[in-house]
């Protein structure tokens, strides 16, 4: 439906941009295969857009070993093939999941998080990206970074993103915690990685943050946000689940 209805808003820009220049028939056409062109181009390069506008980096296979480690067994423990692994330079705390499907995703996290969650944590947070994955629930944020974040990135600073939100609604993060912790089969691993998210800056400096809305905690109205505020109230909810299991 996001595809449909930006293709037919793209194609009625068009056509009126082209009847100026040729008759009607030809200016249809000629909007109606620029349109599917554009959108066609959008989904395919969903991914590698999301991952430039986050400022993802391939992980070292030697320096990450660990993390890459981490990302095999689990997606051999789920079923799901092993998406490509990233890691973003920066102090806070983080990680994401992108792409089209199991089959194109990739997933990461910041520097800041290597170095500061030990490795049930980091196990645990991989396994709540990769059930993100696994759901599909990435596709559409994915495509809402191309199709709604791009076009609308020159809007002030925090107005795409909430734009993207309200189209794709929010995320049912609950549910991948319980699949999360259905791989590592240990709880208090996610529960430590929250309450860490919790208590320290998981605001990222981004390209654009028309794809904050694929990390794991997103940062698109952090700012606004007193402590104490929606946003600790929103994992507060998630960990006292996780401790009910």
């Amino acid at each position: 439906m996001l595809a449909v209805l930006l293709a037919a808003g793209l194609a009625a820009v068009l056509l009126l941009l082209s009847l100026a220049l040729v008759p009607p028939l030809v200016g249809l056409c000629f909007a109606l295969v620029a349109a599917a062109a554009l959108i066609g181009v959008a989904v395919a390069k969903a991914g590698d857009v999301a991952l430039w506008m986050i400022g993802a980096q391939p992980a070292h296979p030697v320096e990450h070993a660990r993390l890459h480690n981490l990302v095999q067994s689990l997606c051999f423990a789920s079923g799901l093939p092993r998406p490509s692994v990233h890691v973003v330079d920066a102090a806070a705390v983080n990680a994401f999941a992108a792409g089209r499907g199991p089959r194109q995703a990739a997933v990461g996290v910041t520097s800041g998080l290597l170095e500061s969650f030990t490795p049930i944590e980091l196990e645990a947070v991989l396994a709540h990206e990769l059930s993100r994955v696994k759901s599909y629930d990435v596709q559409l944020s994915t495509l809402a970074v191309t199709m709604i974040g791009l076009p609308t990135s020159f809007l002030p600073d925090g107005a795409s993103s909430r734009l993207v939100t309200a189209a794709i609604g929010s995320r049912e993060d609950s549910a991948a915690d319980l699949t999360g912790v259905s791989l590592t089969r240990y709880p208090p691993g996610l529960i430590s990685a929250l309450e860490k998210l919790r208590d320290r800056d998981t605001n990222v400096a981004v390209r654009s943050r028309a794809a904050a809305h694929l990390w794991l905690e997103p940062f698109d109205q952090v700012d606004e946000v007193a402590p104490g505020g929606r946003r600790d109230e929103r994992l507060d909810e998630r960990i006292e689940a996780l401790r009910e299991l």
